[in-house]
């Protein structure tokens, strides 16, 4: 019954870390997104005050 337990045990864990790795992905992702928005915004403003100067 131990050995049992311990491989449900272990199907749990595996279900846990793919779980983990989607949602680590999807944050990733996310935050990947965010930093390209923000520097086309820096690289929008940058073009602003360069055109301004000009």
């Amino acid at each position: 019954e131990m050995i049992i337990h311990e491989e449900d045990y272990d199907k749990a864990n595996i279900i846990l870390i793919i779980n983990n790795q989607c949602g680590l992905q999807t944050l990733l992702n996310y935050i990947l997104y965010l930093c390209i928005q923000f520097y086309h915004i820096l690289l929008k403003s940058n073009h602003i005050r360069t055109d301004s100067g000009m």
